[in-house]
């Protein structure tokens, strides 16, 4: 990481160091023993005289106690270095995987500090979890963690579109900023679902351009308010993004929303070229690692192969995700999006299911979320109500 290649040996030479002898007596004396005590080993005299500057100078020298805030400055320094040398999001994605394979390893024991990690940030974690607001949900989860990847998954027509705008809607209610990135729709389309939804107004209508005088009205005095621009500022959609990871990768890193909604991840390029299914797998795989990196839940929508429409049972199950057993590998959670009504017209259309098809930290596969549905507004409401606020007094047994 040094550009002045002096200083790029005398690391080299630490490392043989501390691999041939070990950490013990580590000093500018020993070091300088090390190198020029051994036979058939050429005096290089700029090495000679930094060893002896440091010498001179080793009270002022980096000590253990702040090895760590001098490592994070380098690093630091390296990756300016790198990105300015970058022309292309190639070369960059090129510069980010050269700086994520860059650690800093420390021999700690994980797990028997893991308590006091536990108790010093309880408060914060369970403030961290993004909440639905709907009450039946968010009992389960108790919210989405950051580093989360959620997959809601269903088949074309049924919801899975409906259900990620009416969970953006209902966080930005409670000023929980999404980003929605849809790759399938325009942004008129999803503005007159999210305004059709939240102003009781028919889709229909909406879409033909037939509102009434007093739809018109109301739909114009909304955004014209405070509340329609606070809401313009918490629902953000990119005007143009191509539909391929590292564009994607990089919406994400900019944006500053709490929540990623991605419609939808089987219509996203990786740069794997052999064939559709090692393409979706570094999708997924890669948007995982995103999610851990800015820590902030990840809720990616996704097709379903035809497999479900020939059961005698059509609700969906794992081995329905299309393309790649990645899908079902990196997700936390898996969340399916079913209505009896669209396989049995006779049943009333006004129930949508979730159905749960992973949770790796709560469990409960097979548990079935039942939603109230009104496709005249493409509205879900809980039957229990919206989430409350609880608080808990800690009691020390």
């Amino acid at each position: 990481m040094f550009v002045e290649p002096t200083y790029r040996k005398v690391i080299k030479i630490i490392k043989e160091y501390t691999l041939k002898e070990g950490y013990a007596n580590l000093s500018i004396e020993t070091i300088d023993m090390f190198y020029f005590g051994e036979d058939n080993k050429r005096i290089d005299l700029n090495i000679a005289g930094l060893l002896a500057e440091l010498s001179i100078l080793k009270e002022e020298c980096i000590t253990f106690s702040d090895w760590s805030t001098w490592v994070k400055w380098l690093h630091k320094s390296y990756e300016r270095r790198l990105l300015s040398g970058c022309t292309t999001l190639k070369e960059i994605e090129s510069v980010k995987r050269i700086l994520s394979s860059v650690k800093i390893q420390e021999n700690t024991n994980a797990l028997a500090d893991a308590h006091d990690k536990y108790t010093e940030t309880y408060e914060n974690s369970q403030k961290n979890l993004i909440k639905t607001y709907y009450a039946s949900i968010d009992a389960i989860f108790g919210g989405f963690s950051p580093g989360n990847l959620i997959l809601l998954g269903a088949r074309p027509a049924i919801g899975k579109t409906l259900t990620a705008l009416n969970l953006v809607l209902s966080m930005a209610t409670h000023n929980i900023s999404s980003l929605f990135i849809e790759l399938e729709m325009t942004s008129d389309e999803i503005m007159q679902r999210l305004n059709g939804n939240l102003l009781s107004i028919n889709l229909k209508r909406f879409r033909d351009r037939q509102l009434t005088d007093d739809e018109l009205c109301k739909f114009q005095n909304f955004h014209m308010s405070e509340k329609g621009e606070n809401f313009r500022k918490l629902i953000s959609m990119p005007e143009h993004c191509k539909p391929n990871i590292l564009e994607i990768e990089n919406t994400i890193r900019n944006s500053k929303a709490d929540v990623i909604f991605i419609d939808h991840i089987t219509l996203i390029h990786g740069e794997t070229k052999n064939n559709r299914y090692e393409s979706t797998t570094e999708v997924v795989e890669r948007l995982k690692t995103l999610a851990l990196e800015i820590q902030k839940p990840i809720i990616a929508l996704c097709q379903l192969n035809r497999a479900v429409t020939t059961r005698e049972d059509p609700r969906p199950k794992l081995s329905d995700l299309r393309e790649s057993g990645a899908l079902e590998q990196s997700a936390d959670i898996v969340l399916f999006a079913h209505r009896e009504a669209y396989y049995n017209t006779s049943l009333p259309n006004n129930k949508l299911e979730l159905i749960i098809g992973k949770s790796r930290s709560t469990g409960g596969a097979g548990e079935i979320i039942t939603l109230n549905y009104n496709p005249v507004y493409q509205r879900l409401t809980d039957p229990k109500g919206e989430t409350r606020k609880e608080y808990k007094q800690c009691k020390i047994i």
